[in-house]
């Protein structure tokens, strides 16, 4: 009886057993490479400019992450459209590892309803490794803008329309949609002012050339307490621990902001395809870190952000509630990309 020929599955001379042989060679390989995982510097995209408050968070968390896996972690910060340049920079990156990027609800949640075309998809172009911190915002003025709380400030502007020039770190950020959730559930004429960061908009409200913003809690409270510029309220749903004296919006005078009041967030990802081993690996990284690291924790409670780590899987179910969430909001104010 004739043996039947085992099929060579279109590769030239090589029998079926060596091909077996090899393929199981070449996932070895493989599976040893993600095992020594990182063999060289890692790339670090900050879709925001330096100087800002997520500038601040990726620098705290960069050098004990670089230590923790004992390689460099190059800090790239690509700012500017409210973190969409450097995210779609972080989605065209080879899904090997060695490049991750700090992803906000701004670039993941709010961004696709502001947008009419981006250059990444949130749901299909990344693999999330974990969120990092939680935070609130904060809607200060300058000193002499007549009002102390919500209600008031929403008084003057009806009063005063055009008077009223709220900056933020960006179009799409997530103090802007906050400002249009003001505009739409209080009906005040307030004009937004977009800048590429943070950090600018903060001094021209100190300057006086803007009359209010909302921005990063810990950002604005060093400014707060110099009497520089003062505080109306939080965005939180509850008071923040870092500053329990500045009241919610609606203690202030603005009930009806509930839904913009959800917890920000900040965290990292990386490209689509990136192997889950290492995904895994920085995920287990970066909870150690929160959990054990003092001067992390240190560094992430001076910047008014609360440590929030999350699983791979846990993470994006809480992104998908996320984006459903910020999603109604744009919807609601009308907001689009300016």
């Amino acid at each position: 009886m004739n043996s039947k020929k085992r099929p060579d599955f279109g590769i030239s001379g090589l029998k079926f057993g060596q091909f077996v042989t090899a393929v199981s060679l070449a996932a070895s390989c493989v599976v040893s490479a993600q095992e020594a995982y990182p063999t060289q510097l890692i790339r670090f995209v900050v879709p925001y400019t330096a100087g800002g408050p997520a500038d601040a968070l990726a620098r705290a968390i960069a050098q004990p992450l670089a230590k923790a896996l004992n390689t460099t972690l190059v800090v790239d910060n690509r700012g500017g459209a409210g973190g969409t340049l450097g995210t779609g920079l972080l989605a065209k990156a080879p899904p090997d590892g060695y490049t991750i990027g700090l992803v906000t609800a701004g670039s993941m949640s709010i961004n696709p309803f502001l947008y009419g075309k981006l250059p990444y998809d949130p749901r299909k172009d990344f693999e999330f490794i974990s969120p990092v911190a939680s935070y609130v915002n904060a809607v200060v003025c300058h000193p002499k803008v007549p009002a102390n709380n919500m209600a008031e400030l929403i008084r003057y502007a009806k009063a005063n329309p055009g008077e009223i020039r709220f900056g933020s770190g960006g179009v799409g950020t997530t103090a802007h949609l906050a400002m249009e959730t003001v505009k739409h559930v209080s009906g005040a004429p307030i004009q937004h002012i977009a800048y590429r960061g943070a950090a600018q908009a903060v001094t021209d409200l100190i300057g006086g050339t803007i009359s209010c913003m909302i921005d990063v809690l810990a950002t604005t409270l060093p400014y707060v307490h110099s009497g520089k510029i003062k505080a109306l309220a939080v965005s939180g749903a509850k008071r923040s621990p870092h500053a329990p004296e500045i009241p919610t919006m609606a203690e202030s005078g603005l009930p009806g902001f509930e839904e913009a009041s959800g917890q920000l967030w900040m965290g990292l990802a990386a490209p689509a395809g990136t192997p889950k081993p290492i995904i895994d690996k920085l995920n287990a990284t970066v909870q150690q870190i929160l959990r054990e690291d003092p001067t992390v924790r240190k560094a992430l409670e001076v910047q008014g952000f609360d440590p929030f780590p999350l699983s791979p899987v846990q993470f994006s179910q809480h992104l998908q509630k996320d984006y459903e969430s910020w999603g109604r909001i744009v919807k609601a104010t009308g907001a689009k990309a300016e």
